[in-house]
């Protein structure tokens, strides 16, 4: 199980912004000897998950992008997710995405940048984004186990990127609160300067939350219509639930109650 960890490590510290990584890095990365690392690192290049590019040099291999295309062939939240974000983007004109939680991090599902003149870039919002400064990560992690999210805080480093950014895990932890109680997450100038992003909860047919619907949009944009946009990201996040069969309490048809005898 340890070794299957670390091949998780491994791959998960491959993004869009660092798509390669060298021998050393990857063995700095996981606190492992550079024997141990490149074992490993030529065990996954051996069946297609790393490719070599240069001496020392890696990047993630064709069977890692086989079986991306096999998630987005088969998964419900992804095809739900598509035409719901790209459908919301292009009415309102706003940086729209579809993230969910994997560990420690958030995965982008779906996305698609605004066409706003002054917008925010698809990609401000991602993998490498702390969950505590962003309105996606925060929204998943208000829904996140309590012993889970307990163990994450203990190993986050809370980072000031602005003025705004949470400062403490007893700062989050009331957020997140807040964030249950109202069904949307807003981290305004929280990660970057006149950046706000906002999240609202998607559930799948069973009424877990599964993903979290985002709009990413310039802070003095959001500070006119706040209303107005979080009800855009509540009406998204809804629509892409009803595609994945959740159905809302106020919408189920209860059965009349059966006649006494």
């Amino acid at each position: 199980m340890k070794t299957v960890r670390k091949v998780g490590d491994v791959l998960r510290l491959f993004t869009t912004t660092n798509p390669q990584h060298s021998s050393s890095e990857i063995a700095k990365a996981l606190g492992v000897s550079p024997s141990s690392a490149h074992e490993l690192i030529h065990s996954l290049a051996e069946i297609g998950l790393l490719h070599k590019v240069s001496p020392g040099k890696f990047r993630l291999g064709k069977l890692a992008v086989s079986l991306a295309r096999v998630f987005e062939d088969t998964d419900p939240l992804f095809d739900a997710a598509h035409p719901v974000v790209s459908e919301f983007s292009k009415t309102y004109g706003e940086t729209a995405q579809v993230a969910a939680l994997q560990g420690d991090r958030l995965v982008i599902l779906a996305e698609r940048e605004g066409d706003h003149p002054v917008r925010v870039a698809a990609k401000v919002v991602g993998p490498e984004s702390p969950l505590y400064a962003v309105a996606p990560g925060k929204l998943l992690l208000a829904h996140m186990a309590m012993a889970a999210l307990e163990r994450l805080l203990k190993s986050t480093t809370f980072v000031q990127f602005t003025g705004f950014t949470v400062r403490s895990p007893s700062y989050l932890l009331t957020e997140l609160s807040k964030a249950m109680e109202q069904g949307i997450a807003v981290a305004d100038k929280e990660y970057v300067a006149d950046l706000t992003t906002l999240a609202t909860p998607i559930r799948n047919h069973a009424g877990s939350v599964v993903a979290a619907f985002g709009l990413a949009l310039p802070a003095s944009r959001y500070a006119v219509q706040p209303r107005a946009l979080q009800g855009i990201a509540v009406e998204a996040a809804r629509r892409v639930s009803a595609r994945l069969g959740y159905v809302e309490a106020s919408s189920r048809v209860r059965r009349p109650a059966s006649a006494s005898t």
